[in-house]
């Protein structure tokens, strides 16, 4: 007798457990801005797909840093923010930033009942995800990034300097090609402006203006499309 339909049956079994296991529970994507000036909103949004697959997650915590003082995380929410039901869930909270015209950057955790996190235990908990945002009070008042560019073709990417907690972001076109000369020269440029993440190529910036600065060493290794996608998801 052929052993063919049981070695298939076997490969399918393989398969439908490989993708069980691959599959996550959600997408996440955080933005933070100054409604007012003083007070910074942050506001993320879940679109669960698969519900229950990490029982032990009871909400969320979130926390902030000033990108001038990245090891200090510092939590904000006095409460956990309680999960919600439902395939599209937003949440919001308010912070009242330590010092005005300061860029801080807003981390969002996935945490059980005692606030410890279940990033790590439940597997695929988050599929194409955002946990971080940045803002200022009051908006557009400090840089959201610096650094060196390349150019992609399609856009340019600001590797950040080395000092700060700065991140990469890409400048589509128009912007790109108002960019590109600080390609050549290698100069250090500094933006403002208002970041957009969650999709598969990272996350944009949408340049307010931006000015020719300077910072301490640059990664030697600029990041490729493809490792900055990696820290999105």
């Amino acid at each position: 007798m052929s052993r063919l339909p049981s070695i298939l049956g076997a490969l399918l079994l393989l398969l439908v457990l490989s993708v069980s296991s691959a599959r996550a529970m959600g997408d996440l994507t955080v933005s933070a801005s100054s409604p007012d000036g003083t007070h910074m909103t942050v506001t993320w949004y879940f679109y669960e797909y698969y519900p229950n697959d990490c029982p032990a997650l009871a909400g969320y915590d979130v926390y902030r840093r000033s990108l001038n003082d990245c090891p200090n995380w510092t939590r904000v929410n006095a409460q956990i923010v309680p999960l919600q039901t439902g395939s599209f869930q937003t949440y919001q909270i308010s912070d009242t930033p330590p010092l005005l015209g300061t860029m801080y950057e807003y981390e969002v955790r996935f945490v059980d009942a005692a606030r410890n996190s279940v990033s790590g235990t439940c597997v695929g908990l988050c599929g194409l995800c955002s946990l971080r945002a940045r803002g200022s009070a009051p908006d557009l008042s400090a840089p959201i990034t610096q650094g060196r560019l390349q150019d992609w073709g399609w856009a340019v990417a600001i590797t950040p300097c080395a000092t700060g907690c700065y991140s990469y972001f890409f400048v589509s076109e128009p912007k790109a090609s108002e960019l590109r000369p600080y390609v050549a020269t290698g100069e250090t440029i500094r933006f403002w402006g208002r970041e957009g993440c969650g999709g598969l190529e990272g996350c944009g910036l949408e340049v307010d203006h931006y000015e020719v600065a300077g910072c301490d060493v640059t990664p030697a290794r600029p990041a490729s499309w493809g490792q900055i996608k990696t820290l999105y998801r």
